[in-house]
């Protein structure tokens, strides 16, 4: 029995650092939402959806053609974007006129969270 409280002791502590870990990594919760966004980083205008937001940051799905003018011409040169990149990020809510803010790529790649390829961003202080 005392075996076993411990364990459940040790568990309790795991579970609760896992949480702090968890709450440490992104400022706050975000909100689904599935509005028309579009990103813009070196002339180059990427279209597609944010997935998520919240006052601090979102998570942008990107939807491109890539037959759009220059697109391809910039790949050649670089990655489109990469981590650290500042960008201008626009979006449509159905409740106000459209945003624009300056966010910076906190990260790219998979999301377990939306299953789909995208962006996380965090908006910029300006």
């Amino acid at each position: 029995m005392r075996i076993l409280r411990q364990r459940n002791k040790t568990l309790d502590a795991l579970q609760r650092r896992q949480n702090r870990a968890r709450v440490l990594k992104r400022d706050e919760q975000r909100t689904e939402v599935d509005w028309l966004a579009w990103t813009t980083l070196g002339g180059i205008r990427l279209g597609g959806r944010l997935r998520d937001v919240s006052s601090s940051g979102a998570f942008f799905e990107p939807r491109s053609d890539l037959s759009e003018p220059g697109l391809l011409e910039s790949l050649a040169k670089r990655p489109l974007i990469e981590r650290d990149d500042a960008v201008i990020l626009s979006y449509e809510t159905t409740f106000e006129d459209p945003v624009q803010v300056v966010a910076t790529v906190r990260w790219l790649g998979p999301s377990k969270e939306h299953d789909c390829y995208g962006l996380g961003m965090k908006f910029s202080a300006e």
